[in-house]
Parts: structure tokens; sequence; C-alpha cells
């Protein structure tokens, strides 16, 4: 299993600047989809971007109101920043709220990404009702752990946000 480590972690508010996308999941292997296709157009750009944090890439990702399994999901292939700056052409910022997130730590290919959404959803949550996610961002997090997507020795991880239910503990 490629999962390597969960944990909870109180995260601060971040910007990022990058590219956007409204991506609807396709049936096929991660490095081969239009995510994949969007940090191909993404990479050789990010150099435009003032103020970039180094080494903190993120695949930010938010679910509209009412989302639904297969309804498109706003996808951003960004960078940290510490201040927005100029907006490169074609470029979006995000504030990220402060949050407690999971972090879902994943080893191996870009394919096997999955399973960190997988665990999340269908496993994690239903061993901790005393949580419910948050709305608003979640992300994929690539530092310098991450060596590319066909890597099997790439370390990422998927950041969810959460809080305890009300009356939880």
């Amino acid at each position: 299993m490629p999962i390597i480590d969960i944990r909870i972690v109180q995260k601060p508010s971040f910007k990022a600047v990058g590219l956007p996308i409204s991506w609807t999941p396709e049936s096929v292997n991660p490095a081969d989809n239009e995510l994949s296709k969007l940090w191909g157009r993404f990479n050789p750009r990010a150099n435009e971007i003032p103020f970039r944090v180094p080494g903190k890439m993120y695949g930010l990702e938010q679910f509209k109101p009412g989302f639904k399994p297969g309804d498109p999901i706003d996808y951003v292939a960004c960078v940290e920043v510490s201040e927005a700056g100029d907006i490169p052409h074609g470029m979006v910022s995000a504030d990220i709220p402060e949050a407690s997130y999971v972090v879902v730590t994943c080893k191996g290919t870009i394919n096997d990404i999955n399973s960190a959404y997988g665990h999340f959803w269908s496993t994690w949550l239903g061993q901790h009702p005393e949580y419910e996610v948050v709305p608003g961002w979640n992300f994929e997090y690539y530092d310098e752990r991450f060596l590319g997507n066909a890597s099997p020795d790439s370390e990422y991880s998927v950041w969810f946000p959460v809080r305890l239910r009300q009356g939880g503990s």
C-alpha cells in the first residue's frame, strides 16, 4: 500500500498562484489525465510568479456546493507565494485559510494518488466519526520529496480540511 503516514495537522493560512482548470474526474491513470497535462503547462511557467516560496507546490481542489461524484472540480496547479504580487497572464491567486487537515502521505508513482483519496473518504472518515469535512480547499502537496510522476520513490501528500463535529471531542 502506498500510504506511509496519516496525521492531523493545523496549517496556517497561505497564498498561492497558479494555473486553474475546471476538471471532471476521468477514468484514466493520473499520469495521463487532464490534471497531469495542466502540470505540464504550469511547471515551465512557475518561474514567472513573483514572491514564490521555494519548494512548495500544490494542487488545490475546490468542490462546488452540492457537489456529486462526477461533477467538475476547480483545480489549480500552483506554488505558494509570500504575497500575491503581479499575477501572470492566465493565472489566478488563492487565499487558503488556516485549518485543521487530515494529511495522507503516499510513496509511489502519481498513479498511486487515488489510494490517498480513497482511504480518506472510504476508511478514515468512517473510523473517525467525531470529524467532518470542512467546505473549501483541499490540496495535494509536492515538495523536494516528490521526484516526478513516474518515480516509485516519490513522496507526496493530500490534505483534507476537517473539524470536530458539533458536540464531538
